[in-house]
């Protein structure tokens, strides 16, 4: 959670987006627990095959959602990337105090 928590951080621009975001990460984070309650049945025990099966399906979304984030944000910084490459040097200074790059 800490390192989703740190990614999230560096890559909101802004005090609000910043605290929405990191708002959003954390309560969507602390739903795993009203999930986990509904889908680790006793009856089950001691194998949990809806439970396990729901985890890692939950963990190959997140993964391809994660992937799909890195590739987005890879093709927004080589478009800023390439602009950046076509302006003069002073408008390359006035941009760059104020362009933002996605950290991966």
């Amino acid at each position: 959670m800490a390192l989703f928590m740190a990614w999230l951080s560096a890559n909101l621009r802004g005090r609000k987006y910043l605290a929405v975001g990191m708002a959003w990460q954390v309560g969507f984070g602390n739903c795993a627990n009203f999930i986990s309650s509904n889908v680790f049945l006793a009856e089950e025990a001691p194998f949990y095959q809806t439970g396990f099966s729901n985890g890692l399906s939950w963990t190959i979304v997140g993964m391809g959602l994660v992937t799909l984030a890195v590739v987005l944000m890879w093709r927004k910084n080589q478009t800023r990337k390439a602009r950046m490459a076509m302006m003069s040097d002073m408008e390359k200074e006035e941009e760059e105090q104020r362009t933002f790059k996605f950290l991966l």
